[in-house]
């Protein structure tokens, strides 16, 4: 059973004047990967069909050593945070439940019973991305140092240049080619662990019940 007290707060984040203007195509990503804002997680937290619950196991295809603060497990449809308080406090905390909620938001909109495969590298390319354009556009802020060449520091580049590019790619829906992806892309190879043979690895989507 969902965790009310974080299901109530991460439903009002994705609801948020700043989460409905997430809106994005990466081209080239599982034929162009598309967010378009976060309602159908919203109602899909409110039906019960993806809960929120406390505690994060760890992921084994992650390289040893590093931990997720937050998961989405597709496989029983779980956003995952370490404590009841998460999101309350930090900008990065929120920024975090937006990543998240990017995976749910694919699970919604791509998901069906056969499983549908994303390459692993494309959807947190585009979950970082969404929380980049979320740090950017809301009044929170980052907290510490943010680690030059790291996945965040890559996706927020990414959505300086798009955000600041000339014409009507600079506004909501964002068009990101497939050329300006690949820093982000790189730096999310290392602490993924999806280098060399590992690159093709796929996060599966089963959709909705």
């Amino acid at each position: 059973m969902s965790n009310q007290e974080l299901a109530s707060r991460v439903t009002r984040i994705l609801s948020d004047a700043w989460s409905q203007k997430i809106k994005f195509t990466l081209s080239g990503c599982f034929t162009n990967l598309r967010v378009d804002g976060y309602q159908l997680v919203v109602d899909a937290i409110t039906r019960g069909k993806i809960t929120c619950e406390v505690g994060v196991p760890p992921n084994p295809n992650h390289r040893a050593g590093y931990h997720a603060e937050c998961r989405y497990k597709p496989e029983n449809r779980q956003l995952r945070f370490p404590n009841e308080q998460y999101g309350s406090i930090t900008g990065p905390e929120t920024f975090n439940i937006v990543h998240e909620a990017t995976h749910a938001a694919f699970d919604c909109r791509y998901g069906n019973p056969a499983g549908t495969q994303i390459l692993a590298m494309d959807d947190e390319a585009a979950a970082f991305f969404a929380q980049a354009i979320y740090s950017r556009i809301s009044p929170y802020s980052w907290s510490g140092t943010i680690v030059e060449g790291d996945p965040i520091d890559e996706a927020l580049k990414l959505a300086d240049r798009i955000m600041h590019s000339p014409g009507p790619v600079s506004h909501p829906p964002y068009w990101v080619p497939e050329q300006e992806l690949d820093q982000l892309l790189l730096s999310i190879q290392g602490p993924y662990d999806l280098q060399g043979g590992k690159a093709g690895i796929t996060h599966i989507y089963y959709g909705l019940p």
